[in-house]
């Protein structure tokens, strides 16, 4: 308590004046030299006035005394009452902020906002009670209205009454005081420690072995009788227990002790890339992106809440800022559907997920190209980052990270260069997996400041990833409980997400931006088949075979064939993949016809060096030619491909085992 008050010092009554010994000799002496001098009788007569000058002298000091005492009484009782109600201030403000901090079951039953969502306090507040407090009242006391001023001093009125969490509450007394007095334990236990366990209740308070025993009276007043275990300190004997009825408690644990997150939506975080998605010991906490990354790493075990999580994130990023500003790629590699409900925000330019690996690999590997996209545009803007650009900031949110590089172990380098160059470039990544360390290589965990500890199974990998342990103790707390640290640690409560949350923030948020749509930082998958003549004509003598896919570099060039410095083509596929039309592409571009499946055209035309050969399933008609005459083919079109005039000679044949280790033809 830093505002002490001091107690007035009571005035000390002042000496009696003395008796006026001077002035009563006086006039005797004046009178006695006179009547020396002068010799005149009368001139005596002064000294009579000596008793009468005492006798006013000694009147008026007393006089003054009683004057002064009544100012001096009158001055001490005002500083006694401006320190009275000084002191009602402090104790009323003290009483008022240890209320705030640990809110009755009452408050929080009345008021969601109070507590709904927040981590755990660890305490249980089970009444009010005038408790013991350090001296607001300094001073020795003079008088009795002192000794009250500082006994008042030493207690706060109306106090919480607070028991550790964990600790087992009984209750004796008229049967619905004590119902009430138990439902009130339950909703403080709620809030303290999770559960929604109220007080047991007793017919009588002999032998019971909870922690703390508590008797109520017909007059509503209570009083331990017991206290031992966590609640060993508790010294207070008597005080007002909290008291809820059946309908009050039944709607607060009908919460749950959760907050939706649509009830932090209405209220989006504001800057950077801020979002409002868990709540914290005060109330709502925003996590920045900007301010707090760039990167962000969350761990937590199977069941504790990793893809709500991930998803109430996602919501809050959309609802926070325009579709102009950020870009969404979800990633999940869980192989379920837990980003499916946002693939309608307009932020969202793509859920890619394990069941089409190809697609997901492919989706991530065009991140490099997009890399190289964004830097060329901030040198070209002559600016240090992104924000000289106006290219919106790109967030890429891995669901079970492990999984995507165990296949794929090439990308765990390209996610080591986007966590080093994405800050400037406006790339961030949230990245989420079982156990991060071991996993999430240490150039990446180096650059990612923001740390979400869900429940973990053991301390080290707690301390690995938040710097404490307090994520392997988060066991007791329900799904959604997680420890939070930028620069420094939190204890936090994911917000409540669940489908119809979700699709109801999805409506809202596409609403606001109803045209808007996130351009993917890919392009899209090779179309299954390509119509005949969709593709554009190459410079001569250039053969159009195809589309490639480069997704690294964020291309899709024509597959061509030089017929001139590349002379002899080979296509191999089973039947069904593409062969023949591949070499129906190349007899088009030549302008000739592959030749008919007879094998003796093919004898005859394999001396003629001038002409296009165009043969489809060449192996298939050197086995109809016979042993002889296969062998004779083979060398007579080996010796064809050694003349460098020869016309080119493409031909296709079949793969070595149909439908087994089949490529896949361009397109």
């Amino acid at each position: 308590m830093t505002d002490r008050l001091a107690v007035p010092v009571r005035p000390v009554p002042p000496d009696p004046p003395p008796f006026p010994l001077i002035g009563v000799l006086a006039p005797l002496v004046l009178a006695a030299g006179m009547f020396a001098v002068l010799r005149t009788p009368t001139v005596l007569l002064l000294a009579v006035f000596s008793p009468v000058l005492a006798i006013a002298a000694v009147v008026d000091g007393r006089l003054q005394l009683r004057r002064r005492r009544r100012r001096d009484e009158q001055r001490h009782d005002a500083a006694m009452g401006e320190a009275e109600r000084a002191l009602e201030v402090l104790r009323s403000t003290a009483s008022a902020a240890a209320t705030a901090a640990d809110p009755g079951p009452a408050a929080l039953a009345a008021d969601a906002a109070a507590w709904a969502g927040r981590p755990p306090t660890g305490r249980l507040v089970i009444g009010t009670a005038d408790l013991p407090c350090p001296p607001m009242v300094s001073g020795v006391a003079g008088d009795e209205r002192g000794r009250a001023l500082l006994a008042a001093g030493a207690v706060l009125p109306d106090a919480p009454l607070v028991v550790p969490a964990g600790t087992g509450v009984a209750v004796a007394g008229p049967a619905p005081l004590a119902a009430a007095f138990s439902r009130a334990v339950a909703v403080a236990r709620l809030r303290g420690e999770g559960g929604t366990d109220g007080a047991t209740l007793l017919a009588t308070t002999a032998g019971a072995g909870a922690d703390v025993v508590v008797e109520i009276g017909p007059d509503g007043g209570a009083r331990v009788v017991h206290a031992s275990g966590p609640a060993a300190g508790c010294g207070i004997r008597k005080f007002r227990p909290a008291l809820l009825t059946a309908d009050v408690h039944a709607a607060a644990v009908d919460r749950g002790g959760e907050v939706g997150l649509g009830a932090l939506l209405d209220r989006p975080a504001t800057g950077g890339l801020a979002a409002r998605f868990l709540l914290g010991p005060d109330g709502p906490v925003d996590v920045d992106l900007v301010a707090d990354g760039p990167h962000a790493v969350v761990g937590g075990t199977t069941g504790s809440g990793k893809s709500a999580l991930l998803t109430a994130w996602v919501l809050a990023l959309a609802a926070a800022h325009p579709p102009t500003e950020l870009v969404l790629l979800l990633v999940d590699c869980k192989g379920g559907a837990a980003f499916d409900p946002l693939a309608g925000l307009p932020h969202v330019a793509g859920v890619v997920t394990d069941l089409d690996a190809e697609e997901a690999e492919r989706a991530v590997a065009s991140l490099a190209a997009e890399l190289r996209r964004r830097e060329l545009a901030v040198r070209e803007a002559g600016g240090a980052d992104l924000t000289a650009t106006g290219l919106p900031r790109l967030v890429v949110v891995v669901d079970e990270y492990r999984a995507l590089v165990d296949r794929a172990p090439e990308l765990a380098a390209l996610f080591g260069d986007l966590a080093a160059r994405g800050r400037s470039l406006g790339v961030h990544l949230v990245l989420c997996t079982q156990r991060p360390v071991g996993v999430i290589r240490e150039d990446v965990l180096a650059n990612c400041p923001i740390r979400i500890g869900l429940r973990v199974q053991d301390a080290a990998d707690s301390r690995a990833l938040v710097g404490s342990d307090e994520a392997a103790l988060l066991g007791r707390e329900p799904v959604g409980g997680a420890v939070l640290r930028t620069e420094r640690r939190t204890r936090v409560r994911v917000a409540a997400v669940d489908r119809d949350a979700v699709h109801a923030a999805v409506v809202t948020i596409r609403a606001g931006s109803p045209r808007a749509r996130a351009e993917p930082p890919w392009l899209p998958p090779l179309p299954a088949r390509l119509a005949p003549g969709s593709l554009p004509l190459p410079p001569a003598p250039l053969v159009a075979l195809g589309l490639t896919d480069l997704p690294d570099e964020q291309r899709q060039p024509v597959l061509a064939w030089d017929p001139v410095r590349q002379p002899r083509l080979l296509v191999v596929g089973d039947p069904g993949t593409g062969r023949s039309t591949a070499l129906a592409a190349v007899a088009a571009g030549l302008g000739v016809r592959p030749l008919p499946p007879d094998p003796a055209v093919l004898w005859d035309r394999l001396p003629e060096v001038e002409r296009p050969l165009l043969v489809d399933d060449l192996d298939h008609l050197l086995d109809r030619l016979g042993d002889t005459h296969r062998t004779a083919a083979v060398e007579r079109l080996a010796a064809r491909g050694r003349v460098p005039a020869a016309a080119p000679p493409p031909v296709s044949v079949r793969g070595a085992t149909a439908g087994a280790g089949r490529p896949r033809p361009p397109r």
